[in-house]
């Protein structure tokens, strides 16, 4: 419990500058990610489906309920699909719980969190034991920590989630997650085109930013 309040305490001095920058007027569309305040959720969806969707070409996304609070605090439902992906920690059997992609459906997402949002990564915890919940605020403050030193990384927002299994062969489950930013979002946030590239040189990329990326990579003791 010590650990978890230290790591919340970090995540919050990273933080605060742009919870500041949310006071003031912004796109819409930044608002999931320019606040710093921890969005308290519950999802509910079929997940033991989700859990058993272990094939990325014919995984399908399938429907889910969010239940949270608009701007100002009033209760709010949003209609979403759920699709599980990064799908080979299923597989080789490490993680317990699917990573997700959130999909927007037709909703009026006005004056809410995920205003001009319409599909997010989510970032949950592997197993269901209090140290991979650690492990996942820690990969949290590393996006944050990055996201300090440079704009062309991606942004992410967290979130304590109530997880409720629709089916009804899980129990309800409290965990943090994160949302990321999606891809597309970020290549026109920085002004970029994605590209698909079968066999990248890294002697191509801006020298300065893989600079960067492979001293905070080996920062934050990721050497592999």
């Amino acid at each position: 419990m010590k650990q978890t309040r230290l790591i919340i305490g970090l995540i919050a001095t990273v933080m605060l500058p742009q919870t500041l920058f949310a006071l003031h007027e912004i796109d819409p569309a930044e608002l999931l990610f320019s606040s710093g305040a921890v969005l308290e959720l519950t999802i509910e969806a079929d997940f033991d489906s989700l859990r058993k969707e272990l094939d990325q070409d014919s995984s399908v996304f399938q429907p889910g309920l969010i239940l949270g609070t608009d701007l100002s605090g009033e209760p709010r439902s949003f209609r979403v699909s759920l699709k599980t992906r990064r799908i080979s920690r299923l597989k080789m059997g490490f993680c317990n719980f699917a990573q997700l992609f959130v999909r927007f459906e037709g909703n009026d997402l006005a004056h809410t969190p995920f205003a001009g949002q319409q599909i997010l990564p989510l970032v949950t915890h592997c197993k269901k034991t209090g140290r991979y919940e650690q492990y996942l605020l820690k990969e949290f403050l590393a996006y944050q920590t990055y996201g300090r030193l440079t704009d062309a990384s991606i942004r992410t927002r967290l979130a304590k989630i109530t997880y409720v299994d629709t089916s009804g062969k899980r129990k309800k489950l409290v965990r943090h997650g994160f949302f990321a930013e999606h891809f597309d979002q970020v290549a026109r946030r920085l002004d970029r085109e994605l590209v698909s590239i079968r066999d990248f040189n890294p002697l191509d990329a801006d020298p300065y930013g893989s600079a960067l990326m492979d001293v905070f990579q080996y920062m934050i003791g990721n050497t592999d």
